[in-house]
């Protein structure tokens, strides 16, 4: 077990810096999530009564977009340079592999909605601080749920060519 976790803080530290040092998965990703929030504010006539509806659905749509962009870069990276080869046959498991990954995934997206969520308090004249608590655990539990299962199908879709089903990756990704 605590190999497992080693290898996962290692995964996960090594795409952490590779952010770091190339700056585009929160660059794009940012940037994205506060467009779509500036131009669903100027689309909809929005109106104190129904604002709250309309703003939940906005912040909602910004934070898949974004996450769904950041999804396709998470191993775009890995792609180069054939450098996910390197990974797989790296002695980790690779269960280390996807939980690295994933814990990289949901930090990234948890630092751009630190960011858009000020953006959109301002923009849409909204309350948030009477149900802080409860959104903060939603948006958390989404997060977890949207990045595992999203980590999952970008890195099947990063070696769709090397496999020819569904089940031989998840066989060549879970029990190598």
């Amino acid at each position: 077990m605590r190999e497992l976790l080693r290898e996962t803080k290692t995964i996960f530290l090594k795409d952490v810096l590779t952010e770091i040092r190339s700056r585009a998965f929160l660059g794009t990703t940012f940037m994205f999530a506060i467009l779509v929030i500036i131009i669903f504010n100027f689309a909809f006539e929005l109106r104190p009564d129904n604002t709250p509806k309309l703003a939940s659905g906005i912040l909602w749509i910004a934070f898949l977009f974004s996450g769904t962009l950041g999804l396709g870069r998470s191993f775009q990276v890995e792609r180069e340079n054939d450098c996910i080869n390197g990974l797989t046959l790296s002695p980790v498991d690779r269960m280390s592999i996807y939980w690295g990954k994933t814990a990289g995934n949901i930090t990234f997206l948890v630092v751009i909605q630190i960011v858009v969520v000020p953006v959109f308090i301002v923009l849409y004249n909204i309350n948030v601080m009477e149900h802080f608590i409860l959104m903060t655990t939603v948006i958390i539990l989404t997060d977890f749920g949207f990045m595992s299962v999203g980590t999952l199908l970008s890195a099947m879709s990063a070696n769709l060519k090397n496999f020819s089903s569904l089940s031989s990756f998840c066989r060549y990704l879970f029990l190598s």
